[in-house]
């Protein structure tokens, strides 16, 4: 691992003869391995090299006897991630916060469902009372997850922007872990091109759909479990721009 960082990092190569068919990194925990992305060599595809590198990869978690081991994610329909499950027996952490047979998974029971159906109910109100509102999905949202950083960073992998803001952004996300809607200024971190320095895949360019700015929290205006009081409250700042209540509120 790097000295620098809270990861310890391996990799496994796979040559044929002096060339470099295929590759892919893990980390290595106290008790588990995460498989964090693999490669191969596009004219070897016929050969499951993926797969092969993942069978090495366990066999170092055996070695090295850990319990757990994450393939890495997989969607929630079939896709071209779907090769991954045919290594074994899997679990998922379903939304009860249990460990179950991936078999029992069911897409509507998902935590993503979950998160989709309260953030509606905020944009079906803000709609309701004409509030203009961007919706954005938001990749980076893991990094909230990481204890090594000191800087709250925002963890909602989608959420509304009020566009209001002048330096800071008004956001409203869903809170899955104290199972709340928030209210929340968020500015621009200045730390993106030093803590995510990477390609990112043809996808995510698309800036219609993705906010691909690295996010910090500055404030938490309101928290609630009720949405309407979210709707509320963004319907007061929004239709009253020179307010001594909005000039408080950031």
């Amino acid at each position: 691992g790097h000295p620098y960082t809270p990861f310890n990092t391996y990799e496994v190569c796979v040559y044929d003869g002096n060339r470099l068919v295929a590759a892919s990194l893990y980390d290595l925990g106290e008790c588990a391995m995460a498989s964090l992305i693999a490669m191969q060599d596009p004219e070897y595809q016929k050969h499951s090299l993926g797969i092969y590198t993942m069978l090495k990869e366990v066999e170092h978690a055996r070695k090295m006897n850990l319990k757990w081991y994450y393939p890495g994610y997989v969607l929630d329909k079939p896709s071209s991630f779907s090769y991954k499950l045919s290594l074994g027996t899997f679990e998922h952490y379903n939304v009860n916060r249990r460990w179950v047979a991936y078999s029992k998974f069911k897409t509507h029971e998902s935590l993503a469902e979950r998160y989709k159906k309260h953030l509606s109910r905020i944009e079906d109100g803000l709609r309701h009372h004409s509030v203009e509102f961007d919706s954005w999905l938001y990749p980076y949202f893991s990094m909230g997850y990481m204890n090594y950083w000191s800087v709250n960073f925002v963890r909602a992998p989608k959420f509304l922007e009020i566009p209001i803001g002048e330096q800071s952004r008004l956001l409203v996300v869903y809170n899955l872990e104290e199972q709340e809607y928030q209210l929340l200024w968020a500015t621009n971190s200045k730390s993106k091109d030093h803590l995510l320095s990477m390609e990112l895949s043809d996808e995510f360019q698309n800036d219609e759909y993705y906010c691909l700015d690295l996010l910090e929290t500055d404030d938490v205006i309101l928290s609630s479990e009720n949405p309407q009081e979210i709707i509320d409250e963004v319907s007061i700042l929004s239709s009253s721009p020179h307010s001594s209540r909005r000039r408080h509120l950031k």
